[in-house]
């Protein structure tokens, strides 16, 4: 390489963005890597020649020491720290148009004596606005995607660190994660992403040589690190994603002065003779101190120093209880159009072995060939379709810092359980159920929650729980949030459907599922006052219509003065739908099989028909309402003899109904096709599918027809109110 012809800040800076993803993504291990690192340090030291930064590169190269030696290594280990704190510098010179500051705080904690004072304000670069090119978008959007799996693995130990103290190694990871974004936002030029983890990691490398305990101040900041750092790399995303200028946070100075603060309250080894001529050797305008020696103070605090790594370092490597994966990355798009082809497929499989022309030219070879081809391609398809599984632990974890923020705002004490964070489902159900759960949950801490104080005097521990679980249950994925809270108030709910006129009488024959269904209506609330979290009658609305958009249900039981729970029951994927292919006249229907309870043959002893009409249906002693198919869909040719029927009971938002069906036809997963626009009112419907015989089977809405029930009622009272 040759030196630049005129030095050049800019210059420098593009070297130095390089060098810095060198340091970032390439194996120290590896010879070529040490002699790529040092090859790529001698032309920043040619291109700072000028420039008051140049000794300090220069210094950093001697310091290597022997190619091959272990001073080499202990020197690459943390030439990417250095590597950052020349970058700032340069930054501010750039964007300043003065000299360099006096003191640039260099990434490494210095091992020599220092003075601690109090932070000045602290001037954060100009977040520069980019004109990025379509390559330069992706590799900041992949860089978005991993920085987010690195926060939420950071926030997990830091919650875990308010209860136990953090061992060398849970630090080691925490400073992992923000040297990691440091680097590689560097070298995207993201400069508050790069400060903001610069000072975060610097304060954590004072906890990773003993000088400062990860609590108290210092575990606050850097929570409040991680809030701040999702913050930002999400809308940063947004703003890449749509060619907008990069975001910046206001907030962002008041936070780094207090992180400042808390590293600057550590308390540093005595100096000895050795580490004072070190300091002595440091009056450039990046602190530096001998690399070798920091390596081994780092090593004493927490064990061998590790190379930084990032998520895109290793995204080929996944570790697990000693076990190594290989994966690769595919573009969510083409796993979407491999599981639509492959529904496809089943389709025409499923057409062809149900052709009547082959059942005539059957034989003992071809019925073998077409059993092999149904069991591949059933196989195909759950392979395809695993592809799409992700576990919920993500989002259970993300749930995890919530409480610990709500409970703080309210000044309640509350522990979060959680169980079957492994438990998996569709990504597309995953990433729309963060939603529900963040309302169901600050509702629960809100309303349902006690204060300590009332909590103590009802003979209840101040620690409140609760309980976040999933789990799979048959063909679905059960997901349950329960608490030992107050328990929903039957009374105040009645007395609020009173006064807004959604019921006219006391409400005493209403069941208490029907009574919390209340809660779900738009505008419904029984808080006393709005509060920043909850009280506007918003949230659960937003559960239930974002439960049903998933093809869910929500269950909800509670008992007074003993707490509430929520169960909420979604289906493995939306692509996918076990079901029970039902006929009606000459029309084929798909009852969903999670909706249905049992099926029966009916006799006309058991039909039973009140005054207004409405027909009902003994089964085991239990009064059920009734529907018939052909009736609500004007099927021309459906059975109407009781006899020629079958019921079949289903389960809709915690109660029971029955549907007369014409006959039951065969249990069948089917490849869900949506509705198109302009078939008029398919409120009763969630779809359709394409059926072996090549007919169009359309699948039923199970909870609209449950509303069909409250429709009926209300119609039947307005027309005795009438008649009267």
């Amino acid at each position: 390489m040759s030196d630049p012809t005129e030095p050049s800040p800019i210059n420098a800076t593009e070297r130095l963005r390089q060098l810095a993803l060198d340091c970032v993504l390439g194996d120290l291990d590896s010879p070529a890597t040490a002699s790529r690192l040092r090859e790529g340090l001698t032309t920043v030291v040619a291109a700072l020649a000028g420039n008051a930064l140049q000794p300090v590169a220069r210094n950093a190269l001697e310091a290597l020491g022997a190619a091959g030696s272990e001073q080499e290594r202990a020197g690459l280990l943390h030439l990417g720290e250095l590597i950052d704190g020349l970058q700032v510098a340069l930054a501010r010179d750039h964007n300043q148009s003065v000299a360099p500051p006096a003191v640039v705080a260099s990434p490494v904690a210095s091992s020599a004596p220092q003075q601690a004072a109090t932070p000045a304000a602290v001037s954060v670069p100009q977040q520069p606005t980019p004109g990025r090119d379509a390559e330069m978008v992706d590799l900041l959007i992949d860089f978005v995607a991993e920085s987010l799996e690195g926060i939420e693995r950071a926030d997990t130990i830091l919650l875990a660190a308010e209860q136990t103290s953090a061992d060398a190694e849970q630090v080691n990871a925490l400073f992992r994660v923000f040297h990691s974004i440091k680097g590689v936002s560097g070298f995207l030029d993201i400069a508050e992403v790069t400060h903001l983890a610069h000072v975060t990691e610097a304060l954590l490398d004072q906890v990773r040589q003993g000088n400062l305990e990860l609590a108290g101040e210092a575990l606050e900041v850097v929570l409040e690190a991680s809030s701040s750092m999702r913050g930002t790399l999400e809308a940063l995303r947004k703003a890449a994603t749509q060619g907008q200028p990069d975001p910046t946070d206001a907030a962002l100075p008041a936070l780094l002065v207090r992180i400042e603060s808390a590293s600057a309250a550590a308390v540093r080894p005595a100096p000895v003779a050795s580490q004072a001529s070190a300091t002595d050797a440091t009056s450039n305008s990046v602190s530096r101190e001998p690399i070798a020696s920091t390596a081994q103070s780092g090593a004493a605090a927490g064990g061998p120093m590790e190379a930084p790594t990032t998520a895109a370092a290793v995204s080929g490597v996944e570790h697990r209880t000693g076990r190594v994966r290989d994966t690769v990355k595919v573009d969510l798009e083409r796993v979407d159009s491999i599981v639509e082809m492959v529904g496809e497929l089943i389709i025409v499989e499923s057409m062809v072995v149900n052709a009547p022309e082959l059942s005539r030219l059957a034989t003992a070879k071809l019925r073998h060939s077409l059993s092999q081809m149904t069991k591949i391609s059933r196989d195909l398809q759950n392979a395809t379709m695993r592809m799409r599984m992700v576990p919920l632990g993500g989002v259970f974890r993300k749930m995890t810092r919530l409480v610990r923020d709500l409970s703080r705002a309210t000044g309640k004490q509350v522990q979060l359980d959680l169980d079957g964070e492994g438990t998996e489902m569709d990504r597309s159900m995953v990433e729309r159920i963060e939603d529900p759960l963040v309302h169901m949950i600050r509702n629960a801490i809100d309303h349902g929650i006690e204060l300590p104080e009332e909590r103590r005097s009802l003979g209840k521990p101040a620690l409140a729980t609760l309980r976040l679980s999933a789990a799979h249950e048959g063909g679905s994925v059960a997901i349950g949030l329960s608490d030992n809270g107050r328990g929903l108030p039957r009374d105040k709910i009645l007395k609020k459907a009173r006064e807004r006129g959604l019921i006219r009488d006391a409400g005493e024959a209403l069941t208490d599922q029907d009574v919390y269904a209340l809660i779900f209506l738009p505008g419904f609330s029984t808080a006393n006052q709005v509060t920043e979290i909850s009280g506007r009658g918003v949230g659960m609305d937003v559960v239930k219509r974002s439960v049903e958009d998933m093809r869910g249900r929500v269950l909800v039981d509670s008992t007074r003065g003993e707490g509430t729970s929520f169960k909420l029951i979604f289906p493995l994927t939306l692509a996918i739908i076990d079901g029970m292919l039902v006929t009606s006249g000459d029309e084929r229907y798909i009852i969903p099989s999670l909706a249905i309870v049992e099926s029966l043959q009916p006799t006309s002893e058991m039909l039973h028909t009140v005054g207004d009409g409405t027909e009902l249906i003994r089964v085991r002693g239990e009064i059920l309402p009734l529907l018939r198919l052909g009736t609500l869909f004007s099927v021309p040719a459906a059975a109407q003899a009781t006899e020629q029927t079958r019921c079949v009971i289903l389960e809709s938002a915690g109660r029971k109904l029955a549907l007369l069906v014409d006959d039951i036809l065969a249990q069948q997963q089917v490849v869900i096709k949506p509705l198109g626009n302009g078939l008029g009112n398919v409120e009763l419907l969630a779809g359709a599918a394409i059926l072996p015989d090549g007919r169009v089977g359309l699948i039923l809405n199970v909870d609209r027809l449950g509303g069909q029930l409250g429709r009926r009622r209300g119609a039947n009272n307005d027309l005795g109110e009438t008649a009267a």
